[in-house]
């Protein structure tokens, strides 16, 4: 952690004025040194029909069909991964399993948890190694000015053990930028000037918050003592020390004779700091003065207000990717009374007399529905929007979102989708109240879909809960040089599904897919991919009572195990999403 000094603190405070639109905990500074540590200056290289061209900006394109499995370096291997450190790792947007970014030690294995294919993850080191950042393009792909900007973070050396962002979603506010360039030890300076609050339902309060008014240089921390403005008070911590002779003629201390307080400029490398919290009430003339210089870092955390959802909300993605909200009031259109969100089964029976017994049970699809009101002052808009509905629409098959309410003291967004067709909407008449209401019906092509899990390793063993309401596919990809490789899955020390594929020469890859609808197999052997993989398959094994090949997930956690007859492992690959009957 880099703390600014060791001395003694006070901490003044004046009142501030809030508005009370919305609510937030409090915005704290902090201090920071930043470490992206991904130094990309490699020339452009062409490797198995892949061209990578270095395009000067810390951007790469690239452009090829690979002949056979395309590897390019972005760094030499000379990048420090400390162990227990936590890593942000990201620049692979428009990427996929076949385009990615990875992590390599120098031996070319891949280190735990980095592999990202278009999404920026989180890992945390399980060793300190040399490692170089790595672009992997598979065998028989063509990829067409793709752009990757590798940078990789390590967030323990910016904000100190247990301190660093949870999630890449709140680095990312704090750093909204696309692109950093490499910096492996400056000290950052950011600088808050003004906070706007949002209420639930989305409207920005007209007024602002001023932070200069109550930190004329910016908001200063010093390791875990940081000057912080909650909706009541605002508080500025200084370095106190005895008056020395002249601090009457400094402006950029504050001395009554006795005691003086300054500006923390000194960093060390000192954690934890004893505290003796002085209270001192301050009139508006008596904040401190702007004469004090800047100090070395100045970041705000957004602590409340930001992904904060107290109702639900509802949106739709059409075919063609383009996105319409039924809860957003400057959208003007809103699904009112939303029905269906439950679950219903059918049951056929046989009736013995008095009683009958169940024969078979059969989860439906959900049917949701409700009433789409599109309001606008001008009856003609409202028609318009209606008619940019059903153009929204025609794109078809349509992805329903749907988000349970969310506090403001919680950071958990449960985001679900669903995937349907619109089965009806009823056009109706425009009323005096300036609403148009139509009823709509949502035909539902899948069950409620959860958050993606995707899991990386290199190991051979996994445990994977599935907490959704049935059991479900997922996608696996296992590369290294692995003989008669094979995938097995127990529940309780009870195995019940397995995949193997048998050959006597050594795999490269070994991709399955058992999602319903797009069960797949791709063998790579030699560099290139093998026709007629199911031809591999091993059908021995198969008993009568468990999955064989397009192996599915139960419900519950599940123990999943990757062997070989010879041969090694270099990486996995699995991903899969949870189903639910109702959300």
């Amino acid at each position: 952690m880099n703390i600014l000094t060791d001395q003694e603190f006070t901490y003044r405070e004046t009142p501030v004025s809030y508005d009370g639109l919305a609510k937030f905990e409090s915005i704290k500074g902090n201090t920071v040194i930043w470490n992206q540590l991904c130094d990309y200056s490699r020339s452009t290289q062409t490797v198995n029909y892949v061209t990578y061209t270095n395009n000067g900006d810390g951007s790469c394109t690239i452009n090829g069909t690979a002949s056979a499995t395309s590897l390019y370096q972005f760094t030499e291997a000379n990048v420090i991964i400390t162990n227990s450190h936590k890593y942000l790792f990201k620049g692979a947007d428009g990427g996929s399993s076949n385009c990615r970014l990875d992590i390599r030690k120098s031996d070319s294995s891949i280190i735990s948890g980095t592999i990202n294919t278009g999404t920026d993850i989180m890992f945390v080191a399980e060793e300190t190694v040399l490692a170089k950042i790595m672009a992997r393009v598979g065998s028989g792909v063509t990829i067409s000015n793709v752009i990757f900007k590798p940078q990789l973070f390590d967030l323990t050396a910016m904000f100190g053990a247990g301190n660093e962002p949870a999630t890449t979603e709140e680095f990312a506010s704090l750093f909204p930028l696309h692109y950093y360039e490499y910096d492996a030890g400056s000290l950052l300076n950011f600088t808050a000037t003004s906070i706007k609050t949002t209420d639930g339902n989305g409207t920005t309060s007209t007024s602002v918050l001023p932070i200069a008014d109550y930190f004329p240089t910016g908001m200063k921390s010093a390791g875990d003592v940081y000057d912080e403005l909650t909706p009541f008070k605002a508080i500025t911590r200084v370095g106190t020390r005895a008056y020395q002779n002249g601090d009457e003629n400094d402006p950029s201390v504050i001395t009554d004779g006795t005691n003086t307080n300054y500006v923390l400029l000194t960093p060390t490398e000192t954690d934890g700091i004893s505290l003796e919290y002085s209270f001192y009430k301050y009139g508006t003339e008596e904040i401190l003065p702007g004469t004090y210089a800047p100090i070395l870092a100045n970041i705000v955390y957004y602590s409340l207000t930001e992904g904060a959802v107290p109702y639900r909300k509802f949106w739709m993605v059409n075919a063609k990717g383009d996105r319409w909200n039924m809860t957003e009031r400057e959208e003007k259109s809103f699904l009112n009374n939303p029905q269906g969100l439950g679950y219903a089964k059918s049951l056929s029976t046989i009736r013995y007399g008095n009683r009958q017994n169940l024969t078979d049970v059969t989860d439906n699809f959900p049917q949701p529905s409700g009433e789409i009101l599109f309001y606008d002052s001008a009856n003609s808009s409202r028609y318009e929007r209606y008619n940019e509905f059903v153009r929204f629409l025609s794109y078809y098959p349509i992805t329903l979102y749907y988000q349970i309410p969310v506090s403001y003291y919680s950071h958990i967004q449960n985001i679900y989708t669903l995937d349907c067709v619109v089965g009806s909407l009823t056009k109706t008449e425009s009323k005096t109240d300036g609403i148009l209401r139509c009823s709509i019906t949502f035909n539902a092509l899948s069950f409620y879909k959860g958050e993606t899990v995707e899991i990386s390793g290199s190991g051979s063993t996994y445990t994977i809960t599935n907490d959704g309401d049935f059991p479900v596919g997922f996608e696996i990809t296992i590369e290294g040089s692995p003989v008669n490789p094979y995938v097995q899955l127990e529940q309780d020390n009870e195995l019940y599904g397995e995949a193997k594929f048998i050959d006597s020469t050594a795999f490269d890859s070994v991709y399955v897919n058992s999602n319903d609808g797009e069960q797949n197999v791709i063998l790579e052997q030699g560099g290139s991919v093998l026709p007629n993989p199911l031809s591999y398959q091993d059908l021995s094994i198969s008993n009568g009572s468990i999955y064989v090949t397009f192996v599915k997930l139960a419900r519950g956690e599940s123990d999943l195990t990757i062997g070989m007859d010879s041969g090694s492992l270099t990486s996995v690959e699995i991903r899969f999403t949870p189903i639910y009957r109702s959300v």
